[in-house]
């Protein structure tokens, strides 16, 4: 039973679904957003294919993210600025929160033991998000 492809976004690099399997993030070069496989009924409320472009900067390139599994709401990402946590509820605007200055590489959730790991020319360091 094959269904018809529908076009959600166009120049898409990374994409990601929670853990909960309700939404899936999607980045491109320069926003991160959301896409809503499910009714989400807590806020920010978004019916089922519901869009939301959470945050975009044409000062810097997003490099790579990952949800914050803990939540579900929060998505960790790489940019050439440094590594930030966003949250996916943007009433009021965007809330960003800066985890560090550096870029990696690239970056990896690991929910067992609820940190962030970053690789970097240097080698692999780890953050814990609480």
């Amino acid at each position: 039973n094959a269904e018809e492809f529908k076009l959600i976004e166009t120049g898409v690099k990374n994409i990601a679904m929670d853990s909960g399997e309700e939404k899936l993030f999607f980045m491109k070069q320069n926003a991160v957003g959301v896409f809503y496989l499910k009714d989400n009924n807590y806020q920010p409320f978004q019916k089922r294919e519901g869009t939301q472009i959470l945050f975009q900067s044409s000062d810097t390139a997003f490099l790579n993210a990952v949800w914050y599994q803990e939540d579900n709401a929060h998505i960790i990402l790489n940019t050439a600025s440094g590594v930030f946590l966003l949250d996916i509820d943007t009433r009021g605007g965007p809330r960003i929160a800066e985890l560090d200055l550096q870029s990696a590489k690239t970056i990896f959730w690991n929910q067992q033991e609820k940190k962030l790991y970053l690789i970097r020319d240097t080698g692999i360091e780890t953050l814990a998000i609480e």
